[in-house]
């Protein structure tokens, strides 16, 4: 009889100590579930924080590559600009460089043509003054030969009044003294006739220095 209590007891024990470990068992898994449930909003709150900062971290960075973006255009715009003015600078020098070039092309034209009227000038002055002194000496041959021509005609005259006064000698007193006035007038006559003609080529002359003078001028 007492057997059977212990057994009885024993049963009794073995299925409490089986309630109390199911009890157990399920308190552990109920433990479990919200350890795991309790984990999984904690991960998911750690991935929402993380989000939250990523999309700060993307938010900053893509605020960042703008700024970034936008000092370089401005430094590109700027640097754009420099260039834009150096190279405005630069087309302004050739242009100045160009335009100095021409002027000095253009005074040295002037210069060549200068040079070359003095030439024309000193070129044309004397084939003058040649020309000129060609006319003086033809002038001055021209004169020789009509003094001679004249002291020729001088001499004719005296043999002819030679001649006369030989074939006269014997003639009267008044027919000789007329004869010597004709000789005297025919010597003056020729006398005056050589003053002029000497008058006029010293005023030929004149006229001629005259004329040179006006030219040189």
């Amino acid at each position: 009889m007492e057997e059977e209590e212990e057994e009885i007891k024993e049963i009794e024990k073995k299925e409490e100590e089986e309630e109390i470990e199911e009890e157990e068992q399920k308190q552990k898994e109920e433990i479990e579930e919200k350890i795991e449930e309790k984990i999984k909003e904690e991960i998911k709150e750690e991935k929402e924080i993380e989000e939250e900062e990523i999309d700060e971290e993307e938010e900053e960075i893509e605020k960042k590559i703008k700024e970034e973006i936008e000092e370089k255009k401005l430094e590109v715009e700027k640097e754009i600009d420099e260039n834009e003015l150096k190279k405005e600078k630069i087309i302004e020098e050739i242009e100045e460089e160009e335009k100095r070039i021409k002027e000095e092309e253009i005074e040295e034209e002037k210069i060549k043509e200068e040079i070359e009227k003095e030439k024309q000038i000193e070129v044309k002055e004397e084939e003058i003054k040649e020309e000129e002194e060609i006319e003086e000496e033809d002038e001055e041959l021209k004169e020789e030969e009509k003094i001679n021509e004249e002291k020729k005609e001088i001499e004719e005259i005296n043999e002819e009044i030679e001649e006369k006064e030989d074939e006269e000698k014997e003639e009267s007193v008044e027919k000789d003294k007329e004869i010597e006035k004709k000789i005297e007038e025919e010597k003056n006559e020729i006398e005056e006739k050589e003053i002029k003609e000497k008058e006029e080529r010293r005023r030929r002359g004149g006229d001629k220095g005259g004329g040179e003078e006006e030219g040189r001028r």
